[in-house]
């Protein structure tokens, strides 16, 4: 059963009703009790007067005692009307008169309510003056009626002293009691008529004020309010265009103009929010980049146009999967995104998207956690860059490294199977001739194999296909690497080399084919420098290769450093040189990829590439690396 709930209104007019009710109750109650009051005053000051009057008008007939003209008296005033009867008693307690015979001669009971009044025992004398309500009862007769009694003395004079009739003693101050007795009949007539009248006046003022009342209450309040809880509603129900129809100039009119100009604000803002909300959705979905929002389990919730666009998917298709949906396979368990670590995930690196029809995708991906105002975790926002034109790209610049490297490279291996061939034929010889072989000779094919093994398996480790999968590596490692594809090239053009590289660096964090990559195009841009300066070998012709570990802005770095007095770059293109395709080398001779590539990779192990020169005198480019937080205390030799 719904509970019938009691609006402002009706409340306010039951209370207002009760309220009335009861202080016109309490009015009415003390009215009538002040009216039978002042009733029974008039009454009492009435039957004392009829008192005096009848003591006043038989003083000469009792002085003359003359009884007969007293009772004539006496009788003649009991038949006014209100006076039911009249009797006089002595001072024994015998009614000597009374209006009604049966009474005469008889006694009354000392203890009654007349003797009461003014005798506080039976036996005793009079007690003197007694006010007027003292000496009045009020009371219901044998017969029924509502009588009002009221006793007087019957003082003695001193003309009754004197008198012929006198028969008591000077002493004697009470002679007698008279005893009018009132009707009080038409007394309650009219207190009952009076009171019948009042109750309909109460009932009608009443019933007049709580009808203006409720006019009041529901024109005034409870209307208003209702268009205000309408209001209030409507609102919640976001239709904002919902304007209070007040127009009292009185407090609810004014919380009824408040309530329209918060809708006003209300609907402003929602707008303005509506307008931002769709701004950056343009935003998002005008991105060229992939953008994914997953929650705390890891499922898509939002994705914009470009990431439909890469991986050929629907919106729908998408919403409400699981990220790993539009990962190749085993790449999303790889960037350890779990129930355990989703908490802190973040950071960028390479991975590869899976598209829908199964096409490998390699993306530059970054992740960014989502947090509340309380800063609880809401979920990660993944921002993806298809890379695949830059890898071509580094692809064609790792490939036009290697081309640059064969020559060097064929011209190294050369001389070491010369020296082989040659070896081994003399040995041939002197196995023909019976001569004991010479050992020796056994040893330097060995060490010449040896070298030869060593130049393909660095060839074969630059031009592998790296899974670019960042490892803990050593700088002087990378270093002599590299030097076993460039040296021979290096000596060939008369370039003066000085390495001052030391092995107990701390190790970076990086992918060692690129880093090769890196240090292989900057040497190659170094020897054509030095080339073009020196085109013969000489003192000057110099390329210094340094490491060292560094602190810088309280972090732990290590800086490698290529310095080479060749040509320098001038200072209006030294800004450019990295741009992809810039070259400043004859067509033919450069892509304009080795810096752009060499930019690109560094930048990715979170580190700088820096280039200082001075054109016609010397060209640094220092590559700048973070250590890893875990090695930073590691020896910083």
């Amino acid at each position: 059963m719904k509970r019938y709930k009691m609006g402002l209104g009706p409340k306010l007019v039951l209370y207002l009703c009760l309220s009335l009710i009861i202080t016109f109750s309490l009015i009415g109650i003390l009215n009538l009790r002040m009216y039978r009051r002042h009733m029974m005053v008039g009454i009492y000051q009435n039957a004392d007067q009829v008192s005096d009057i009848i003591k006043r008008s038989t003083n000469y007939s009792m002085l003359t005692n003359e009884r007969d003209g007293v009772y004539r008296i006496i009788d003649r005033i009991a038949r006014e009307p209100g006076i039911q009867k009249i009797r006089i008693y002595n001072k024994e307690g015998q009614i000597t008169f009374s209006t009604d015979p049966a009474e005469v001669n008889t006694l009354v009971d000392m203890h009654a309510d007349a003797c009461n009044v003014c005798h506080s025992g039976g036996s005793k004398p009079p007690a003197g003056e007694v006010s007027i309500k003292k000496r009045t009862r009020d009371y219901i007769n044998q017969e029924g009626d509502h009588v009002l009694g009221l006793i007087s003395p019957i003082k003695s004079e001193s003309s009754c002293v004197t008198a012929d009739c006198h028969a008591h003693s000077a002493d004697q101050k009470v002679l007698g009691v008279l005893d009018v007795i009132m009707q009080l009949d038409k007394v309650d007539a009219s207190q009952h008529e009076y009171e019948r009248n009042f109750l309909w006046y109460v009932l009608t003022t009443i019933l007049v004020i709580c009808s203006i009342s409720f006019l009041f209450v529901f024109f005034m309040v409870h209307r208003p309010i209702s268009k205000i809880v309408e209001g209030t509603r409507k609102v919640a129900g976001n239709e904002l265009s919902f304007m209070i129809d007040v127009k009292s100039k009185d407090e609810v009119g004014s919380l009824a103009e408040s309530f329209n100009q918060m809708t006003r604000d209300l609907k402003k803002f929602r707008n303005d929010l509506l307008s931002a909300k769709a701004y950056t959705d343009n935003i998002i979905h005008s991105m060229l980049n992939s953008l994914v929002v997953v929650d705390r389990d890891a499922c898509i919730q939002n994705v914009n146009k470009a990431t439909c666009d890469l991986l050929g998917y629907s919106e729908q298709e998408l919403l409400n999967q699981p990220m790993s949906l539009i990962f190749a396979k085993d790449y999303f368990e790889d960037l350890g995104f779990s129930s355990d670590s989703i908490h802190d995930f973040g950071g960028t690196g390479e991975t590869i998207y899976q598209a829908k029809d199964g096409r490998k995708i390699r993306v530059l991906f970054s992740a960014s956690v989502i947090r509340n105002d309380l800063g609880e975790f809401q979920g990660v926002v993944f921002m993806a860059q298809d890379i695949t034109v830059q890898t071509e790209a580094m692809r064609a610049g790792h490939m036009s490294s290697l081309g640059e490297l064969a020559a060097g490279v064929a011209h190294e291996i050369n001389n070491p199977l010369n020296s082989i061939i040659n070896f081994t034929q003399i040995l041939i010889d002197e196995l023909e001739q019976d001569e004991p072989l010479t050992e020796e000779l056994l040893f330097r094919i060995i060490n010449e194999g040896d070298r030869v093994s060593n130049i393909v398996r660095s060839l074969l480790s630059f031009a592998r296909e790296s899974e670019r999968r960042k490892t803990l590596v050593m700088v002087n490692e990378v270093i002599s690497e590299t030097f076993t594809l460039t040296d021979t090239q290096l000596l060939k053009d008369g370039i003066v080399l000085e390495v001052d590289v030391s092995e107990t660096l701390p190790p970076i964090f990086a992918n060692f084919q690129q880093l090769m990559q890196v240090f292989i195009n900057i040497i190659n841009n170094a020897r054509y420098a030095l080339n073009q300066k020196y085109p013969r070998a000489t003192p000057e012709k110099k390329l210094i290769i340094t490491a060292a570990y560094k602190e810088l802005d309280n972090e732990a770095i290590i800086d490698i450093s290529f310095y080479d007095t060749g040509v320098g770059i001038p200072a209006q293109i030294i800004d450019k040189v990295i741009n992809p395709f810039f070259t400043t080398k004859p067509s033919g001779q450069g892509t304009g990829l080795g810096l752009a590539i060499s930019h690109g990779i560094v930048t990715d192990h979170d580190g700088k590439l820096i280039i200082e020169s001075v054109e016609g005198e010397y060209t640094r480019v220092t590559t700048r690396f973070p250590l890893p937080k875990a090695d930073s205390s590691s020896d910083k030799t």
